[in-house]
């Protein structure tokens, strides 16, 4: 049989073995979408690479490889500005495609300077590089992404040993020579006609499910916590690195609007009162990842 040291570190293995895996899993699927990314050099954005040189001197972090999206990704990536990750180690920053032309009037990646505004969104970006934001599984990201799991988890692993419990307490103490089954189970006021019937069965369902459904709940609250908190301290980052927050501010209000006239021209064939339904939701959706733009700007200009 083996010592507890020693099923501690087989658990420890099969652990790092899993993480590995899951790493591995993570950096795969990053190269993949960097292979559809044209990587950006000091001679064709200039300006982008000393704005970063100007940020990772200011903040000591190292200064990131810089990639490009390539059009045609998809409406999602295609209307993004910017993006931080780690991949394999080293520090990534990823730049979109269109939105920058549309809200920052400007061709980064031929411009010999860049905008303040743009500047400044890139320091929040690269503020998830110094918060570790991305690292797996320890960063803001992936703790928030695997809060709804464990809490859904918990609440079951909690609702079953509240339920042991409260059945070992409930059920008479006695010695199994003493009596024989049967008695033993008429003594804890259950018969054999009553044991295992559909509707206990139904009901057990029904609790298990309703308690995933509270743990899942409280996750997702827990990961709208943990992202709107991670946001603002890079919006905090920004205005540091770039000595105020109103460059932030003014790229968040034109990026902002910029999202309200797509939202416009994709809701524009609803009636009115269904335009504002789900503009409500969107609105509810998009807390999740990050804080109202109102909340944001507030801070930045405080």
């Amino acid at each position: 049989m083996q010592s507890g040291r020693n099923v501690w570190l087989t658990a420890r293995q099969k652990i790092r073995c899993k993480l590995g895996n899951a790493v591995s899993i993570i950096d795969n699927s990053t190269a993949k979408l960097l292979s559809k990314c044209d990587e950006l050099t000091h001679a064709n954005a200039t300006g982008i690479f000393h704005a970063v040189q100007q940020i990772s001197e200011k903040s000591g972090i190292k200064v990131p490889k810089i990639y490009r999206l390539k059009a045609n990704l998809g409406p999602i990536l295609d209307n993004f500005p910017a993006g931080a990750l780690q991949h394999r180690g080293e520090n990534v920053l990823l730049l979109g495609h269109s939105i920058n032309g549309k809200v920052f009037g400007v061709d980064y990646t031929q411009a010999s300077t860049i905008s303040d505004e743009f500047k400044a969104i890139l320091a929040h970006e690269m503020g998830h590089l110094y918060r570790k934001d991305t690292k797996f599984p320890t960063g803001a990201i992936w703790r928030s992404n695997l809060s709804p799991l464990a809490c859904m988890v918990g609440a079951i692993a909690g609702t079953y040993a509240v339920r042991s419990y409260l059945e070992k307490k409930v059920t008479p103490s006695i010695e199994s020579n003493e009596k024989t089954p049967e008695e033993l189970a008429s003594a804890a006021g259950v018969t054999n006609a009553h044991k295992g019937t559909v509707f206990e069965a139904i009901g057990k369902v029904a609790i298990y499910t309703a308690m995933a459904m509270l743990g899942f709940a409280g996750g997702m609250l827990m990961l709208r916590n943990i992202r709107q908190n991670m946001e603002f301290s890079c919006d905090a980052f920004s205005k540091k690195v770039m000595g105020s927050g109103e460059p932030l501010a003014r790229a968040l209000e034109k990026f902002h609007s910029h999202a309200q006239e797509l939202s416009a021209n994709q809701l524009g064939h609803l009636p009115a009162e269904k335009q504002a339904m789900a503009k409500k939701v969107i609105s509810f959706l998009e807390s999740f990842m990050h804080p109202p733009v109102e909340q944001r700007i507030k801070a930045l200009r405080q």
